[in-house]
């Protein structure tokens, strides 16, 4: 048990700092690595909740994953100049070769001069006190569980050149209330990412603002863990930017954001993926701009005039009640309902 421990001097003797060596010394708020330490294990530090700042010697060689994960009081991370493997910028640990970024803290600003093209597994893991973060246009990758359980994170904004986006990064985000997503062609995800799964659960709701130079919405992007409802992030909003070249919706992309109240898809979407808003039950408003392919109805018989000219309709949006055998109705001409056509609404696209 080293929770009273409150600081240690690592001689220069010592060249391994072994895996979970210091790791739950909740009262450690300082440590001197000596100059003779290559390799920090895994989990070295892990949780040393009360480490404020760290200096990595220029002999360090290896770093271990989470070796400072769940530091929420880390504010400062200084790797000396003569290290030739790391560097630091922006209180950033980042490996220089890969230009990945390892570990970062409550004060980290990412460097957007194209030092970091990826955030590593677990680099801001339970970084609790960290509020915004922007992940620059350089970055094309995001690790899993990057930003997991950053609880007091109000603002993300992803940028244009991120093509995927690993496990659960974003998951336990409570406090999120905005989410810039400006990732051009970012790569479909799977529904084991989970990615944003109870972002703003204990905050008014999420607002999503998607960037004018997307072109897609990946697959599952805000997919809940479990296919809970409770486990789904809080979105409230989406915006889509003016002049918005988006042009398609994933599959299941916000499958059961059951907080969403309206949505306005703008004209240049031609696609929509199956069940990509299914279950929202919360939609009250839904507004597409006009393009020909896709139009929209609160009820079944008030879809006649939709269906003029069209050989076959397919139901994209069924917000209903759950439980209801018509909750998805999928590649239908007859709308025969046996439950309440109440608080229903569609999307109808023609075929």
């Amino acid at each position: 048990d080293c929770t009273s421990l409150t600081s240690i001097t690592i001689p220069d003797s010592v060249t391994s700092i072994g895996y979970s060596a210091f790791s739950d010394c909740t009262s450690l708020t300082s440590v001197i690595i000596g100059e003779g330490v290559t390799s920090i294990g895994e989990d070295a530090f892990w949780y040393c909740t009360s480490l404020t700042s760290i200096t990595i010697p220029s002999s360090v060689t290896s770093i271990g994953e989470r070796a400072f994960s769940g530091c929420k009081s880390l504010e400062s991370i200084i790797v000396d100049e003569g290290n030739t493997v790391y560097h630091s910028d922006g209180n950033c640990l980042i490996e220089t070769e890969s230009k990945t970024l390892i570990a970062g803290c409550k004060t980290s600003v990412i460097p957007s001069d194209g030092s970091v093209t990826s955030i590593g597994d677990y680099a801001f893991y339970s970084c609790d006190s960290l509020t915004s973060i922007t992940i620059p246009d350089s970055v094309t990758s995001i690790g899993d569980y990057a930003f997991y359980s950053c609880d007091s994170l109000t603002s993300i904004t992803i940028g244009d050149s991120v093509t995927s986006i690993g496990e659960r990064a974003f998951e336990e985000c409570t406090s999120l209330t905005e989410i810039n997503f400006n990732a051009t062609n970012m790569s479909d995800l799977s529904s084991d990412n989970n990615v944003f799964s109870y972002a703003g659960q204990n905050g008014g709701g999420i607002t999503v603002n998607i960037g004018a130079n997307v072109t897609r919405i990946p697959a599952y992007l805000f997919y809940p863990d479990n296919y809970f409802v409770s486990h789904s992030p809080k979105i409230t909003t989406i915006n889509f930017a003016e002049n918005s070249q988006c042009i398609s919706i994933g599959r299941y992309a916000f499958y059961k954001c059951s907080s969403l109240t309206s949505i306005t898809i703008p004209d240049s979407v031609t696609s929509i993926g199956d069940y990509a808003f299914y279950r929202c039950s919360s939609l009250t408003s839904v507004t597409i701009e006009s393009n020909g392919i896709y139009s929209t109805a609160t009820s079944t018989s008030a879809c006649g005039n939709l269906l003029d000219n069209a050989t076959e309709v397919r139901v994209l949006i069924s917000c209903i009640e759950e439980g209801s055998t018509n909750s998805y109705l999928e590649n239908t001409a007859t709308f025969t309902k046996t439950t309440s056509e109440d608080a229903l609404y569609y999307i109808y696209r023609r075929i």
